[in-house]
């Protein structure tokens, strides 16, 4: 069985801050922003991330299985907008729970994206 071990929430940072400003992703800027708030987030001992490409993939494991029990976030160019994906396994059998929302509906805006 394959694991993804964790990365470091500040390797994750420069990962995206190296995309967002040196390779010409800007469209990844809010990625960006979502990874620092977290880790200055209360609960940022209690969650685990990693990348895979653009992904974050974000689990309450250090290592874990990619397609079962992990948090997938993208950012949509095109809409602007975060997709979150949740599944619990690999199995489709299983519900998985899928949302989008503008970038400033779940974040305070002074702090991450209207700066």
């Amino acid at each position: 069985m394959y694991k993804v071990k964790r990365r470091p929430w500040p390797e994750i940072a420069r990962f995206y801050r190296s995309m967002a400003t040196e390779h010409g992703h800007e469209w990844l800027t809010p990625m960006l922003k979502l990874v620092e708030q977290i880790q200055t987030a209360d609960y940022v001992r209690n969650v685990y991330g990693s990348t895979s490409h653009v992904r974050l993939r974000i689990s309450y494991l250090p290592e874990f299985d990619p397609d079962k029990e992990v948090l997938n976030v993208d950012f949509n160019r095109a809409s602007g907008q975060f997709e979150f994906e949740y599944q619990e396994s690999a199995s489709r059998l299983y519900k998985r729970w899928n949302e989008s929302a503008q970038p400033t509906k779940h974040f305070p805006c002074s702090i991450a994206f209207c700066n």
